[in-house]
C-alpha cells in the first residue's frame, strides 16, 4: 500500500469519526445518576445567595433535568418542585404561571431530603425540607407550606440550619422560595390565624381585618414591619394597638420587603427576627392608651381629610400633593410643623395655615424622617397631639 493510500484511508476514518459525533449530540455534564456530585466550581458556603439576572437581553438558563416528580408515593418527604418549572420570557424574566404559589403537604415525623440553596433552592430540592430549613415546620410536626415559582440562579449557597443541611451548587434552571404555611381555608375560622399574603404585592394597599376577643396569637416575624406571612391580629398586639382579650379592627398597609427583621417583646407578645424578605406589611393606628389614662384615639374621617402619609415612609425628600375638598371633617395630627407621618396630611396643612376645612385646596408635603418628640400645639382651629418617637414624618409645603 502506497504512502498516499494510507492518507487517504486515515482521512476517511476521521471523518467517519466526526460524523458520528455529531450525530450522537454533545455529551451532558451532569447525567441524572450523577446530577449531584460536588461541584468544584462552587465555593462550599459562599456568602449570599445571587439573585437572578434582570437583563432582559441575557438567556434563560439551561434546563437541567428534574428526576423526582412533584409528588413521590410513599414519602412526601421526597417531593420536590420540577413538575411547576416554566419557560421563562427573556422580555419579562418572569414565569408563565398564574399563580405562582404551589401548596404541600408534609406529615408529620418526616425524614429530611437533599436541598440545595438557601432562602432562593433549586427545583429539585425536597420542598419539605427547605420549609424545614427556613423554620417555617418541623420534622416532627409537619405541615401544609407554600412555594412560591422562581428563576433560576447561577449560584446557589449552603447553610445549615434548623438542623438541616443544604449543600451549595452552580447554575441551576428553576427555583422555588418557601413563603409561608397555607392560609386557613375553612369559612368562619380563627381569624388570628389570617396573613396578609393574599395582598402580596399590593403596595400602597389598605386592608382591614377582623380580630375576635380572647385570641390565640400566631407565627409573628418583625417589628414595626413584619413579614407578610405573620399573622396580623398578633402583629396589632404587638405593635399595641389592640390586645389578645378584647380584640377590635385593625388596618395594614402592604409594603416591600426589607433586608432584615428585628425581633423583640412587646405588650406580652414575641416576634422572631428574620433575614432578607420580599413582602411586609405595617399595622396603622396608634397603641392603646395606658389603662386609666387618655382618651381613645377617634376613627380617622372618610375620604381625603382622613388620608395619612404612612405609605411614603422611607421616601426621605420627596414630594407629594393632595388634594382637600371644601367643607373637609378634620383628623387628628401629631405634631407641629413637622407632623407624624400617620397624621391626616389635609388636617396638618390646616394646622400650617396653609389651607382651611370650609375651602380646602391643594397640599404638598415632603416626606422627612422620624423625630424622637413631637409637640403639641393648637393653631387655626385645630389642636395637635405631643407624641414621643415616631419612625416617619411629613412637612407641609408652603404655598
Amino acid at each position: 500500500m502506497s504512502a498516499r493510500e494510507r492518507v487517504l484511508i486515515l482521512g476517511v476514518i476521521g471523518l467517519v469519526g466526526v460524523f458520528i459525533v455529531a450525530m450522537a449530540g454533545p455529551l451532558r455534564a451532569d447525567p441524572p445518576e450523577q446530577a449531584r456530585l460536588p461541584d468544584p466550581s462552587v465555593a462550599p458556603s459562599p456568602p449570599a445567595v445571587v439573585q437572578p439576572q434582570a437583563s432582559p437581553s441575557a438567556p434563560p438558563p439551561a434546563a437541567e433535568p428534574c428526576i423526582e416528580p412533584h409528588t413521590t408515593a410513599g414519602d412526601p418527604w421526597a417531593a420536590n418542585a420540577c413538575a411547576h418549572r416554566r419557560a421563562y420570557g427573556p422580555e419579562i424574566g418572569l414565569p408563565f404561571m398564574d399563580p405562582p404559589f404551589v401548596d404541600y403537604s408534609c406529615p408529620a415525623n418526616g425524614r429530611p431530603g437533599p436541598i440545595w440553596g438557601t432562602l432562593l433552592y433549586t427545583d429539585d430540592s425536597s420542598v419539605c425540607s427547605a420549609a424545614v430549613h427556613q423554620g417555617f415546620i418541623t420534622l416532627a410536626e409537619g405541615g401544609t407550606v407554600r412555594i412560591r415559582i422562581e428563576p433560576g440562579l447561577t449560584a446557589y449557597s449552603g447553610r445549615l440550619l434548623n438542623g438541616v443541611k443544604s449543600e451549595p451548587w452552580g447554575q441551576w434552571g428553576g427555583s422555588f422560595r418557601v413563603v409561608g404555611l397555607q392560609p386557613s381555608a375553612s369559612p368562619g375560622g380563627d381569624t388570628w390565624e389570617a396573613s396578609a399574603v393574599e395582598h402580596r404585592g399590593t403596595y400602597g394597599s389598605e386592608w382591614e381585618y377582623a380580630c375576635p376577643p380572647d385570641g390565640t396569637p400566631g407565627p409573628l416575624r418583625g417589628t414595626d414591619f413584619y413579614t407578610d406571612e405573620s399573622s396580623v391580629c398578633t402583629a396589632a398586639v404587638h405593635q399595641g394597638v389592640i390586645t389578645l382579650d378584647a380584640g377590635g379592627p385593625v388596618r395594614i398597609i402592604i409594603r416591600p420587603g426589607l433586608e432584615r427583621y428585628a425581633g423583640t417583646v412587646r405588650n406580652g407578645i414575641a416576634s422572631e427576627p428574620l433575614a432578607r424578605w420580599d413582602w411586609s406589611f405595617v399595622v396603622v393606628g396608634r397603641p392603646m392608651p395606658e389603662a386609666g389614662g387618655g382618651a381613645p384615639i377617634p376613627p380617622a374621617p372618610e375620604g381625603p381629610w382622613g388620608v395619612a402619609a404612612v405609605d411614603h415612609r422611607g421616601a426621605i425628600g420627596q414630594e407629594f400633593a393632595y388634594e382637600c375638598p371644601p367643607n373637609g371633617t378634620p383628623g387628628i395630627v401629631w405634631g407641629t410643623d413637622i407632623y407624624t407621618d400617620d397624621s391626616s396630611v389635609c388636617t396638618a396643612a390646616v394646622h400650617k395655615g396653609v389651607i382651611t376645612l370650609e375651602a380646602g385646596g391643594s397640599v404638598r408635603i415632603v416626606i422627612l424622617a422620624g423625630l424622637k418628640k413631637y409637640a403639641a400645639t393648637s393653631r387655626n382651629g385645630i389642636v395637635s397631639t405631643g407624641w414621643d418617637q415616631w419612625e416617619g414624618s411629613f412637612e407641609v409645603v408652603e404655598p
